[in-house]
């Protein structure tokens, strides 16, 4: 390591104890710090705060209960207007493109049966341990 490295550690060195020293200086001691009267309003604060969180979370909650209740208690349009009547009946002209052979099984369910007379006949011989 060069001198002039050493040099700066040895400066940074006596800079930080003269920071340290300087901030122990300057702290109350602890006699000081156990006598001082503690401070009430923080726990105040802190209780009319959650009290106003409270109140707003109450009234976001009923303001949404009574709009909420408004929206379901329009009667429901069951009737369409003319055009989104027309609308909704329209087909493309290219559905038939759509149609392809075997397209018939995918909107049906497969039908499976049981034919558990025939597997009932049908004996397994053990093959296990057995010679060939």
């Amino acid at each position: 390591m060069s001198s002039n490295g050493g040099d700066r550690n040895r400066d940074l060195g006596r800079l930080f104890e003269e920071k340290r020293r300087a901030d122990e200086s300057s702290a109350p001691s602890l006699r000081e710090l156990i006598a001082r009267p503690r401070d009430h309003r923080a726990p105040r604060a802190r209780a009319l705060w959650r009290a106003g969180l409270a109140m707003a979370t109450t009234i976001v909650l009923l303001a949404s209960v009574v709009l909420l209740r408004a929206r379901m208690s329009r009667a429901p349009e069951t009737q369409l207007t003319p055009v989104a009547a027309q609308i909704a009946a329209w087909r493309a002209p290219s559905d038939v493109l759509l149609q392809t052979p075997g397209s018939d099984l995918l909107s049906q369910l497969p039908v499976l049966e049981s034919h558990a007379s025939e597997t009932a006949t049908v004996v397994f011989e053990p093959t296990k341990g057995v010679e060939r």
